[in-house]
């Protein structure tokens, strides 16, 4: 039975250490800014896993509208909250 070869064509790709990242190009304000919603997204997992509703409050800022309402929750606007 005679030999079948299959040329398959191939580009050269970029080492792992070449290829450009998104972050790559990020100005210091931009990695502030990602650093400051890192440690409010942080402070509010940590609110909600441990049921500090205050902690959790005030993740918020005071003209915030909390929609649950797609998980069975429900809508408040952030100044009617009472909190204890």
């Amino acid at each position: 039975m005679p030999k079948l070869l299959i040329s398959i064509p191939t580009r050269r790709l970029a080492s792992r250490h070449q290829q450009k990242r998104p972050s790559d190009d990020f100005s210091l304000q931009e990695i502030s800014d990602r650093l400051e919603i890192e440690e409010l997204l942080v402070r509010y997992c940590y609110a909600v896993d441990d049921r500090d509703w205050k902690a959790y409050r005030n993740v918020f800022t005071l003209d915030a509208v909390l929609d649950d309402t797609a998980t069975g929750g429900s809508r408040a606007v952030w100044k009617s909250m009472s909190i204890t």
